[in-house]
């Protein structure tokens, strides 16, 4: 029940986070709209046209909000704001995880190996 939880704490963030976005450009929706925009985002996102999304995510967001009354140049920064926002996280993720203490990971290299067997 726990890990559910927690689940949806992080959709709820990444969905606060496409809002604050779009708040930040001016750009008139409601949360209640980014609720809904959000999952389709991602799920179309996840249709393995390009690599890991990118330009489909970009576009599906600009149509969708664009269909919303969003003036297509504010929809297209928000979506590049958004994609700079997703780089940025996994670059401070990627050298989180690279400067980890050498004994995290050994322990996860060994459980790996203990996996295996």
């Amino acid at each position: 029940v726990r890990v559910l939880i927690y689940s949806f704490l992080l959709q709820f963030a990444v969905i606060l986070n496409y809002f604050l976005a779009a708040k930040s450009l001016g750009i008139n929706l409601n949360l209640t709209a980014f609720i809904f925009i959000v999952p389709v985002v991602t799920i179309i996102a996840m249709v393995p046209i390009s690599i890991g999304g990118i330009g489909i995510r970009e576009n599906t967001l600009v149509f969708i909000i664009t269909a919303m009354g969003v003036g297509s140049e504010q929809a297209a920064i928000c979506a590049l704001l958004i994609f700079l926002m997703l780089i940025f996280i996994g670059i401070i993720g990627g050298i989180t995880y690279s400067v980890r203490p050498n004994y995290i990971k050994h322990s996860t290299t060994k459980k790996l190996s203990n996996s295996k067997s």
